[in-house]
């Protein structure tokens, strides 16, 4: 009898920024290059440029990222209505295919065809926004 597989273990640690960057408070530019597939610095560099175009002094401003995001995605999943519901595994598990950004009370994260990759175990995080990239 084959295990049924268990929605907890689709977590895996992902960490694209350079070798021996130590800033721990930039989910949201991981987040990006990973959905993306860009490079760190290319997703950096653009989130800071769309940032400076629009008038924002900081690339961890929301709405910027939310409109950063939204500009490029494919597919806008407002979760609002369902915070408690879901949480990224839960969401990892229901959408299985593309690129994913997530993002829940401070933080957010990638989910790539039902993998949530992330420098920490998010995988109990609720989901409050989430955009499909790819």
């Amino acid at each position: 009898m084959a295990k049924k597989k268990d929605i907890y273990d689709n977590y895996k640690y992902y960490n694209l920024a350079p070798s021996g960057f130590k800033a721990t408070d930039d989910c949201q530019v991981r987040a990006i290059a990973t959905a993306f597939g860009w490079s760190y610095r290319t997703a950096r560099r653009k989130v800071w440029r769309y940032a400076y175009r629009h008038g924002a002094d900081d690339i961890s401003d929301e709405v910027t990222l939310y409109a950063f995001i939204t500009e490029h995605a494919k597919q806008n999943v407002l979760y609002v209505d369902r915070i408690g519901k879901h949480n990224f595994s839960q969401f990892a598990h229901e959408y299985p295919t593309g690129s994913w950004i997530l993002f829940c009370e401070g933080h957010m994260a990638c989910v790539k065809d039902g993998v949530l990759l992330d420098q920490s175990d998010t995988r109990k995080k609720m989901v409050y926004y989430a955009w499909r990239v790819k």
